[in-house]
């Protein structure tokens, strides 16, 4: 029984001529080509978006408005203790920057921010982190 050697004869043989180059070698058909092509778009496409993309992080709660001043009571004490001062307090349609953090009698975390809006209450949302995706990929 003959075996068959670990390296084509043909393959090992010298190349004379340019020619003989696509004997030896296999060139890549255009179906490669294109799928290539198209996950290289992909690619560039997504770290395009990555790169404008952002992911908010919130602190949900109610506001009761009285006489100018809103005090704001979180729904998630977690998402309340990253609330810094300084940082908007969106109600209404409208953005106002928060002034102070306290705790109540209860320990429960408030904020306090002026506002324009009319007396009454109020659904809110602080945002307190902006992510990009594209930092997220590569942090």
């Amino acid at each position: 029984m003959e075996r068959e050697p670990l390296v084509q004869k043909k393959g090992s043989e010298r190349i004379d001529s340019p020619g003989q180059l696509g004997e030896i070698l296999r060139v890549a058909d255009l179906p490669a080509w294109l799928i290539l092509a198209a996950v290289l778009v992909l690619l560039i496409g997504f770290f395009i978006w990555a790169s404008f993309a952002y992911i908010d992080s919130f602190a949900d709660g109610t506001a009761q408005v009285e006489n100018g001043v809103m005090t704001v009571h979180f729904d998630d004490e977690n998402d309340a203790i990253r609330v810094t001062p300084g940082m908007d307090v969106t109600a209404g349609g409208a953005s106002f920057p928060i002034v102070s953090i306290g705790r109540d009698a209860d320990g429960i975390l408030f904020a306090l921010a002026d506002t324009t809006l009319a007396d009454g209450e109020y659904a809110v949302r602080v945002n307190y982190r902006r992510t990009q995706i594209l930092k997220l990929l590569f942090n």
